[in-house]
C-alpha cells in the first residue's frame, strides 16, 4: 500500500500510528479468523530447504513450493542467525514481501547455562 493511496479499515489497531501494511495486515488476519482455513508458515522458507541453500536470495527456492506449488503465508526468520551466523536475509525478505507473505522474525539466543535435561 503507497502512500498516496487511500483505504478504509475495517478493524481498529491499538497502536494508532500504526501504518496502512500493519492496519492492512490486522484486517486480512480478522477477516480469515472467522473462515475454515488458516494460514501456513515455515522458517527459512526460501533460505534453507531439502535439497538448496540460497546464501544470496536469487535463487527463490523453497521446499513449500516445491511440495505444494505455492510459497507459504508466513516466512520466518531468527535474529540469531544475523547476528551470531552474519547470514543477510534482506533479498530473502525482499523476495517474501513480493509474494504477499508475511514476515516474522524471532530471537532464539543460545543457551549458555548448564545441560537441560
Amino acid at each position: 500500500i503507497g502512500n498516496s493511496v487511500q483505504r478504509e479499515f475495517t478493524h481498529l489497531t491499538s497502536d494508532k500510528a500504526a501504518s496502512d501494511e500493519t492496519r492492512g495486515l490486522y484486517d486480512v488476519l480478522q477477516k480469515i479468523s472467522g473462515e475454515q482455513r488458516f494460514l501456513f508458515g515455515h522458517q527459512n522458507d526460501n533460505y534453507l530447504g531439502q535439497y538448496f541453500m540460497d546464501k544470496d536470495g536469487s535463487k527463490h527456492v523453497s521446499d513449500v513450493y516445491n511440495g505444494t506449488g505455492s510459497y507459504p503465508a508466513v516466512f520466518g526468520f531468527d535474529f540469531t542467525d544475523i547476528i551470531v551466523k552474519q547470514r543477510n536475509f534482506t533479498e530473502h525478505v525482499k523476495f517474501a514481501y513480493s509474494q504477499g507473505g508475511v514476515i516474522e522474525f524471532d530471537w532464539l539466543p543460545a543457551y549458555t547455562g548448564p545441560p537441560r535435561l
